[in-house]
This record gives C-alpha cells, sequence and structure tokens, in this order.
C-alpha cells in the first residue's frame, strides 16, 4: 500500500507540476508579445515553452500541457496573446498556431528522446516547423491568402526568432531536466 501511495505521489511531483507548469508558461510567454504591423500574428515567447514541454515532459505530457493551455483560454482564462479567451481566438487568424501547439510538443518530445543535444534541437525544430504549418495554412484560410501570402505573412518574420528561441530552448530544458530529475 505504502508503495503505491508514494507511485501516485511521484506521478504527481514528476508529471502532472510539470504539466501544470509548462500550461501555465505558455499563457505567460502569450503576453510576452510583439505586434507586428503587417501581419495579425504577432512575436511571443510561447514556442519557446511549447518547444520546451515537449523537450522536458515527453510527447505525452507535454501534449497534455499545451492542451491544457488551449482549455484554459477556451474556458475564458484571459490566456491567450494579448488578454484574448474564449473558443472564438481559435477562429481567428492565429488559430492554426494555437492548434498546432499540442502537435508540436509531442513531437518535440517524442524526436528528443533521451536527452541527447542533437535529438531535442531537431524535435524542437520540427515542432516548431508543424506549428507553421498549422498557423500559415490556418492564416492563409482565414485571410484568404495564397500559400506563398501566408508564409510571407505567417512563417519568414519568425524564423531569426524562433531559431533564438530553440537555442535558448535547449538550455532551459536541459537546466530544468536536471533540476526535475533532482
Amino acid at each position: 500500500m505504502k508503495i503505491l501511495i508514494k507511485e501516485r505521489e511521484n506521478i504527481v511531483i514528476r508529471k502532472l507540476l510539470p504539466t501544470v507548469f509548462f500550461a501555465l508558461l505558455t499563457g505567460f510567454g502569450a503576453q510576452m508579445r510583439i505586434p507586428l504591423p503587417f501581419t495579425p500574428v504577432p512575436v511571443t515567447l510561447q514556442t519557446l515553452f511549447v518547444l520546451s514541454s515537449g523537450a522536458v515532459l515527453g510527447p505525452f505530457w507535454g501534449l497534455t500541457s499545451q492542451l491544457l493551455y488551449l482549455l484554459l483560454g477556451i474556458m475564458g482564462c484571459p490566456y491567450f496573446a494579448g488578454w484574448q479567451k474564449g473558443i472564438l481566438t481559435l477562429l481567428g487568424p492565429t488559430g492554426g498556431y494555437l492548434l498546432g501547439f499540442p502537435f508540436a510538443s509531442f513531437i518535440a518530445g517524442l524526436i528528443a528522446g533521451r536527452g541527447e543535444l542533437k535529438r531535442m534541437y531537431l524535435g524542437m525544430l520540427l515542432g516548431n516547423i508543424l506549428i507553421y504549418l498549422f498557423g500559415s495554412l490556418w492564416l492563409g484560410s482565414v485571410l484568404s491568402l495564397s500559400f506563398k501570402q501566408a508564409l510571407i505573412k505567417g512563417v519568414l518574420p519568425f524564423i531569426p526568432g524562433d531559431i533564438l528561441k530553440i537555442a535558448a530552448g535547449g538550455i532551459f530544458v536541459k537546466s530544468l531536466s536536471r533540476w526535475l530529475k533532482g
């Protein structure tokens, strides 16, 4: 019986709390935003935490953290960029990026695997590309843009910053992973 209780405590401490933590960090990252005059998509820190969630927590718990983030925003917590909330945010121009977050976290976690640096960076890069794909396709659909126009407005301006976020994410992931393993 003591073993079962200890195992439940371990799951809560090692999995559930960090999952909630990453959902909260993603919401925090949404508020660190820089609007761009030529696109409805702002620069935010969200992708840093989305991709890190997968790399730290693994595919299942990373995905879960991002589903929790979306659920909080949909349920009315002003958690999306610019303190937006509700399902209508997901139907707007940036909805595709948001809907891509759980998948990106899953892919980042799946590829990051056992913490090898090259795999972690590859996982984060592929997760980021997945966010671009979801986001640009949705952006193009909502704004009636060609695929090329959607890439110009929804991907190209973000590549330099996302490269920096992935680089910073690697440092963040390594530090946090060491701390969580105690």
